[in-house]
């Protein structure tokens, strides 16, 4: 008999998948700036290189005040920071 999942192993499941379709390389095209943008869920989400060569991410909608965040060491920090920012973060 198939072993059924717990609730704990869904909602990890769950955060997988959101995550998968957060990262998705075809979502994610580039500006002419060079940065990383998407979409998702109604909110233009980018991560960029600052100045200081660090990296940050901004999430900017019509509906809500634009929130950055800055100072990772790379792209992928970066990234993740903002998968956790907007709550798709496994």
């Amino acid at each position: 008999m198939p072993k059924i999942p717990t609730k704990q192993q869904r909602e990890v499941a769950e955060a997988l998948v959101r995550w998968a379709e957060f990262e998705d390389p075809k979502e994610w095209t580039r500006t002419k700036r060079g940065n990383l943008t998407r979409v998702y869920d109604g909110s233009r989400v980018t991560v960029f290189k600052q100045p200081d060569e660090s990296f940050g991410w901004c999430i900017s909608s019509n509906e809500d005040e634009t929130t950055f965040g800055e100072g990772y060491e790379n792209s992928e920090d970066a990234m993740t920071a903002l998968g956790e920012a907007l709550g798709v973060s496994p």
